[in-house]
């Protein structure tokens, strides 16, 4: 009677043969001469174990020999066939570590299987957690490793499970740490200040051309300041998204900064105008400059009447 051990045998396995019980009328030694062969093909092996690397569905098959030194006994022999390992997720990544609203986020995956000559795929299924405090919800399924950004929304929980194929059989689940999904920083405005030149009895004004948009939906909210040539700021407050600056009294570079807030980011731009003085004069001693027009006055062509 023959035995292999192990019981199961898988693709790397070393398979050993063991005569559980033989016997000899004469009561002479008895020896063991094995043999292997692979789906019917003689190994060179001639020990009583078999190396693999075997292929799955494989069958092995030990045959033995008994001797007792003068003549071979009857062969006795034992067929066992190569199981398939499951494949294994080994390691799952998800990227960006921090994920915005806009972002894809991408599902790294590394596939082992020690049954070398096998294909592997992996089935992804996709899963986010509100920020409503809902259950869980799959949102996709399938060989694809990325999820896009329209599956989830701000302060969501997203996490993945990553399953293992090797054409006959899934391997164990793997799940993935979960990432939540940041706040998008809302675009800045565009802005114009008027007049770009003015003088120091004119209006400035700051006004809003085209609003802010924000990727999350959130309530926007904009503070403007005025920068005047010393540096000084001014916060102001518009009305319809129009700030105006009465009657500037310092020459030179002034600014308009609008920052635009979603309670969390902000994002901000600034114009300019220059402001200049007026051009003004007083005349301090009028009798010079009058006697100076008259001295001019000798040198001109007369023209005749």
């Amino acid at each position: 009677e023959l035995t292999l051990s192990p019981a199961s045998v898988y693709s790397q396995d070393v398979v050993s043969c063991s005569v559980a019980s033989a016997s000899d009328i004469d009561r002479d030694p008895i020896t063991y001469l094995y043999s292997w062969m692979i789906d019917g093909i003689l190994q060179s092996t001639s020990g009583n174990t078999l190396s693999g690397t075997f292929i799955v569905g494989s069958s092995l098959t030990c045959q033995v020999t008994p001797s007792d030194g003068k003549e071979n006994g009857i062969d006795a022999s034992i067929d066992v066939t190569v199981a398939n390992t499951p494949p294994i997720v080994q390691s799952l990544l998800l990227t960006p570590e921090f994920p915005y609203t806009e972002d894809s986020i991408v599902a790294i995956a590394v596939l082992q299987d020690q049954d070398s000559e096998q294909s592997l795929t992996a089935n992804y299924e996709w899963w986010v957690i509100p920020s409503s405090n809902e259950s869980d919800i799959m949102v996709q399924s399938g060989p694809e490793n990325t999820l896009s950004g329209e599956w989830f929304e701000r302060d969501d929980y997203v996490y993945v499970i990553v399953t293992a194929n090797d054409g006959l059989e899934d391997g164990l689940p793997l799940i993935s740490s979960t990432v939540v999904i940041e706040n998008t920083a809302p675009t800045a405005p565009q802005i114009t200040m008027f007049p770009s030149r003015a003088s120091s009895n004119e209006d400035l004004h700051c006004q809003i051309d085209v609003a802010s948009f924000d990727l999350d939906s959130d309530v926007l909210s904009y503070q403007f300041e005025w920068i005047d040539p010393s540096g000084n700021v001014t916060i102001g407050i518009p009305v319809n998204d129009l700030l105006t600056y009465s009657n500037p009294t310092e020459a030179g570079d002034w600014y308009c900064q609008v920052t635009v807030s979603d309670g969390d980011r902000s994002a901000s731009v600034i114009t300019q105008s220059t402001v200049y003085n007026d051009c003004s004069f007083s005349l301090t001693n009028w009798s010079e400059i009058s006697s100076d027009l008259l001295t001019v006055e000798e040198y001109l062509p007369v023209i005749p009447s």
